[in-house]
C-alpha cells in the first residue's frame, strides 16, 4: 500500500514521518523535499519517481510519501493521485495555529490559508483520512498521525481506513 500524507507547511507531516521511521522501520519512506531539492516545483522530476512506486510490486511493504508544500501546489500531482487511485491522509490544523509554526517566518495569515487551504481544497479533498491535530503539541500531533497510518495500514487493503 502507498499512503500519500498531505497537508499545509507546518502543521506536521515531517515530524510524523520522523516518527514513523523510529517507530514503524518496516515501512519503506519517501520524502519529496529531500528527494528533490529545489525542484519540489518540478512535476517532471517528480513524477518519474511516483511513477515507479506505482509500477513496482509491493509485495507487502508500506509506502509511506511525504509530499511537501510545494509539490501539493502542482495541478499534475492531484491529477496524479486521482488517476493513481492513491491513499491519501491529509494533516490539518486550523490556518492560525499552523502559521505560527511554519517554515517562513512573519508570514502573513491572509496569504497563509490562500496558499494553504483555499487553493488546496480540491487536493485535500481526495483524503481517504484527515488526521486533526487541532490544540495538540509537536510530539502528540505527530503520534496522532503515525496512530492514524497504522490503522490504515492495519485494515485489509480494501477498504479507505478508518473514518475521520
Amino acid at each position: 500500500m502507498i499512503i500519500y500524507l498531505l497537508g499545509p507547511s507546518g502543521v506536521g507531516k515531517s515530524n510524523a514521518v520522523q516518527l514513523l521511521r523510529s517507530d514503524q522501520p518496516q515501512l519503506d519512506i519517501v520524502d519529496l523535499d529531500a528527494d528533490f531539492p529545489g525542484r519540489q516545483f518540478d512535476w517532471h522530476a517528480i513524477e518519474p519517481r511516483l511513477a515507479q512506486l506505482h509500477q513496482q510490486p509491493v509485495d507487502g511493504r508500506h509506502v509511506v510519501v511525504d509530499v511537501g508544500a510545494g509539490t501539493q501546489t502542482l495541478s499534475e500531482f492531484s491529477a496524479f493521485l486521482r488517476g493513481a487511485g492513491a491513499l491519501v491522509i491529509v494533516v490539518t490544523a486550523p490556518p492560525e495555529q499552523v502559521v505560527l509554526r511554519q517554515p517562513i517566518p512573519n508570514r502573513r495569515v491572509d496569504e497563509f490559508i490562500t496558499t494553504e487551504y483555499a487553493t488546496r481544497q480540491q487536493l485535500y479533498g481526495l483524503a481517504a483520512v484527515t488526521v486533526d491535530v487541532t490544540g495538540l503539541g509537536k510530539e502528540a500531533a505527530a503520534q496522532l498521525v503515525v496512530d492514524r497510518v497504522a490503522a490504515v495500514l492495519g485494515s485489509d487493503g480494501t477498504d479507505d481506513g478508518p473514518a475521520s
